[in-house]
């Protein structure tokens, strides 16, 4: 087993609201203890959960905004308005170019195809989206068994970000969180990391107008 941190997937479902903590209208938030636990940190999987009919999903990054370097996710909450932010997936050495293709309305910012075989389209006509992260570490096929039996109603998923890059920042009236990871598969195999580092790309939420 390979051990890695994975961040954030989204995904529609449809399913009751119990067990699930309101934050505002059309968004509620939950902690999944994981039954398997994980070789390091508290075994949490927090899964934000999102009505598409009151919130939109939006992308941002330096593509398209110009600045020089990156933010973090709580820099890009607070510098465009946005109710929670996560990583926009993994991006290539120039610290701008998403690994795979990303085009958001006429916005461009990579037209390359790769072999994952997965896709993320916005403005979602049905179910829920969610947001889910884990700092502890978990293999791919552990982490989806616990997503599967946790009751959340999983359908689809999609792996964005892992290590000290994974993030997860949302404030809402009184309710603020930021969540960033640090196991990293051959590069930092522990839980030691005390910051969120800068990315270039993220996706943001904010209320649908």
């Amino acid at each position: 087993m390979q051990p890695l941190i994975v961040l954030t997937m989204i995904l529609a479902v449809n399913h009751p609201t119990d067990d699930w903590l309101l934050l505002a209208p059309g968004m509620e938030y939950r902690i999944i203890m994981a039954k398997q636990k994980s070789i390091e940190g508290d075994s949490r999987i927090t899964v934000v959960r999102l009505d598409p009919h009151q919130w939109d999903l939006v992308f941002t990054g330096r593509s398209l905004t110009g600045d020089r370097f990156g933010k973090t996710a709580r820099e890009w909450s607070e510098s465009h308005n946005l109710t929670a932010v996560t990583n926009a997936g993994m991006f290539d050495i120039d610290n701008s170019t998403h690994t795979g293709y990303l085009r958001y309305r006429e916005h461009v910012n990579s037209r390359r195809l790769n072999n994952y075989k997965s896709l993320l389209a916005f403005d979602p006509k049905e179910g829920r989206i969610l947001f889910i992260y884990s700092r502890s570490p978990f293999s791919m096929y552990q982490l989806n068994r616990e997503l599967l039996e946790s009751g959340i109603g999983i359908v689809a998923a999609q792996h964005l970000e892992g290590g000290p890059e994974a993030q997860l920042y949302l404030r809402t009236g009184e309710f603020e969180m930021e969540l960033f990871g640090s196991y990293e598969t051959s590069y930092l195999e522990d839980d030691s990391n005390p910051d969120p580092w800068p990315v270039p790309n993220v996706i943001g939420v904010k209320p649908k107008k």
